[in-house]
């Protein structure tokens, strides 16, 4: 049955394909036909543990994990006997690299900002996992994601078709991973929900944490849905250590037998769903098309500039709402600077006494054993550096979460203030020329996070005090008085640079991303404004060059109408009888 189900879809494809002139989405929807290959996508907020989830699925260290966030790149893992590892580039461009090098193109650390321009990266693995077809995808976090392509993983759902969403119990599931299911669940009709770091918590509170969290997804879904508690860590060194305990204390044998249980028995049908939807949602942006365009064509001369007129005093308007939302995004990143200064304020109330304290304390210990000047002087500079380095890695942990929070809901505001406007361009043409539109694009409610890479100074020299009382010769109790004195002094500053270079690094990195997230959305507008303006001028072009060709495209496009109707409908009963 599928098999005739799938013949159906490569018909209607070729159907399609005699009347649009966008060969490139054909070709994609075509190629997912032919192939047959399953996406299988790891989804979920930035330090939810998608990789290492995925290393512990393979049983080893395919994909690179760290504390610095990843760039937005996704990763895609083929089954093959060989291992091997395809970097491809946005200008079309492949290298051949290996596994422990993908770390260079995919994390922040060795490709800021994507410098390299990678696309994505391919990574053939001999896997029992993949050898059906399967194709296991990793996508930046929610939470970071949209680092520098703002909306990579929203624009990689048409390709998805199931997903694993990650959650962990730090913190529950935030109002980004709803805004961002909310939106997956237009494109992927199969999820698993899995729940990591199952073992930071007490039993008491993961189950709280799985009580809520379901609670918030069975709403958004409108289903009952199952979350599943492991620990990806735990199970990754379970299966190098060949620890049978640990990898069933894990949890993820249970993962593992629903993943592969519901693939193995609904495979052809989620694909064919996946691809059935995309063939809709194609459907309807080409009938919005013609649709314009046969209503511009209809119309007279004279009528339709003076329809043309009217749209483009509204346009004006567009420019106004831009400023609209750059005011309102400026405003809202101000006062999140405000914040992130308030909270640098309070590290310094917090910890800079207790450090001078313990500066002092561990240079009168190290006075006691007498040491050399020079000995005493770089273990001192050797202290302070992991005093500094402890304090702003805690800091930046618990900071970066909370811009993540404020990121989510200034951008989240902001893409549908472009939604907005995207509605009222598009509600304006269907009124002014009298036709049903559907947005030709949108915005969806897209979340980037400005994630930096800070280095701690090793530069120290302010500390190089010890030598100052002993080689000016003066008495031990005053040298003391002035060496304290000088570490406090140097203790400050290097808090105080320290502070200042972190504050730069958040605001810079935030202020930038805003600006690129901003712009993207702006095109999106943009976008939509030139698909109509371009079908306007072509009606206006062929009127005034010959009527008889305005004739005979107003047949055409209602030949063509008529054949996406009919699409459309053996579209929706392939979907039907995948569905039942």
């Amino acid at each position: 049955m599928h098999e005739e189900i799938y013949n159906d879809m490569e018909n209607v494809l070729k159907t399609l394909r005699a009347i649009e002139s966008d060969t490139g989405r054909i070709d994609e929807i075509e190629n997912k036909l032919k192939e047959r290959e399953f996406n299988l996508v790891v989804m979920g907020q930035y330090k939810r543990g998608k990789s290492t989830f995925i290393n512990s699925l393979l049983g080893s260290n395919i994909l690179p994990t760290a504390i610095l966030p990843l760039t937005s790149i996704v990763t895609i893992i083929n089954y093959a006997k060989e291992v091997k590892v395809v970097i491809k580039y946005i200008d079309g461009k492949e290298d051949l690299s290996a596994l422990d090098e993908i770390e260079k193109y995919v994390t922040e650390k060795h490709n800021p900002e994507n410098r390299l321009n990678v696309k994505e990266v391919d990574v053939f693995y001999p896997s029992e996992y993949l050898k059906s077809g399967i194709r296991i995808i990793d996508t930046p976090g929610v939470g970071s994601v949209f680092e520098h392509n703002t909306d990579v993983t929203y624009e990689y759902l048409p390709n998805c078709d199931a997903a694993i969403f990650m959650m962990s119990p730090d913190p529950p599931i935030s109002k980004a991973e709803l805004d961002f299911l909310r939106s997956a669940k237009e494109y992927i009709h199969k999820f698993f929900f899995i729940l990591n770091k199952m073992d930071v918590v007490s039993k008491e509170d993961l189950q709280d944490v799985i009580d809520f969290n379901k609670k918030l997804l069975e709403n958004e879904l409108e289903r009952e849905i199952e979350i599943v508690p492991i620990s990806a860590l735990r199970a990754l060194n379970a299966k190098k250590s060949n620890d049978a305990k640990e990898l069933e204390q894990s949890n993820i044998s249970s993962v593992e037998e629903r993943i592969i249980g519901v693939l193995k028995k609904e495979k052809w049908r989620i694909l064919g769903l996946s691809i059935v939807n995309t063939l809709i949602r194609f459907s309807n942006e080409i009938e919005t098309k013609f649709k314009l365009q046969q209503k511009a064509d209809e119309m007279s001369l004279e009528d339709l500039e003076k329809k043309i007129d009217e749209f483009k005093e509204f346009t004006k308007l567009i420019s106004k709402y831009k400023e609209e939302n750059d005011f309102v995004l400026k405003g809202k990143i101000d006062t999140l600077i405000k914040l992130i200064d308030e909270h640098i304020e309070q590290l310094k109330v917090e910890k800079l006494p207790s450090l001078i304290d313990n500066t002092l304390n561990v240079f009168q210990e190290k006075l006691a054993k007498k040491l050399k000047t020079e000995q005493l002087d770089e273990e001192m500079k050797e202290n302070m550096k992991q005093e500094i380095q402890a304090i702003f890695t805690e800091f930046e942990d618990k900071e970066r979460d909370v811009i993540s929070e404020n990121i989510d809901v200034i951008y989240d505001d902001l893409a549908q203030r472009t939604n907005s406007v995207i509605k009222k361009i598009v509600d304006t043409a269907s009124s002014i020329f009298e036709v049903d539109l559907q947005p030709f694009v949108s915005a969806e409610n897209l979340s980037e996070h400005s994630e930096f890479s800070f280095k701690f100074e090793d530069q120290l020299e302010a500390l190089a005090i010890i030598g100052t009382f002993i080689r000016k010769k003066l008495p031990l109790f005053m040298g003391k008085i002035v060496v304290e004195k000088h570490i406090k002094t140097a203790t400050q500053e290097i808090f105080d640079r320290h502070c200042g270079r972190m504050r730069y690094a958040f605001v810079k990195n935030i202020q930038e991303t805003s600006r690129r997230f901003k712009s993207q959305l702006d095109d999106k507008i943009d976008s939509t404004l030139s698909a109509i303006e371009e079908i306007l001028d072509k009606s206006i072009r062929m009127k005034k060059e010959s009527e008889s060709k305005v004739s005979e495209n107003i047949n055409r496009i209602k030949r063509h109408l008529a054949v996406i109707r009919d699409a459309k409908e053996q579209l929706q009963n392939l979907k039907n009888q995948l569905e039942t």
